[in-house]
């Protein structure tokens, strides 16, 4: 499910950036440090969105390195009770009243 919605996307934003390549065909003049470029105006347009896609991969990579070596953790670990979920246990309803076991201890 979630690499055909990533592939959709994907398709999405090529198709965009295909007609926005073909809609700004002007030459655009770029300047940095004494260069002079002179480009079409969507090569800068494409440089930024590239340069900001590989931004984000590289800030998310982190926590998701994170996340990976804490769920080989959790695999590797004890199945705890209650289904292996932490916080899986039955929460008492404070409404319905149980059996006092003390009472039969106490007899015997």
């Amino acid at each position: 499910m979630k690499r055909g919605l990533f592939s959709i996307t994907a398709i999405g934003v090529l198709v965009v950036l295909f007609i926005i390549a073909l809609e700004n065909p002007q030459p655009v003049v770029l300047h940095l440090l004494g260069w002079r470029w002179v480009t079409p105006l969507f090569v800068p347009f494409l440089v930024g969105f590239v340069s900001g896609g590989v931004l984000m991969f590289l800030f998310l990579l982190p926590a998701r390195i994170r996340l990976s070596w804490r769920l080989r953790r959790l695999r590797r670990a004890e199945p705890l009770p209650g289904g292996g979920i932490p916080g899986n246990q039955p929460i008492p309803n404070p409404l319905v009243r149980t059996p006092d076991r003390t009472r039969e201890t106490q007899g015997s």
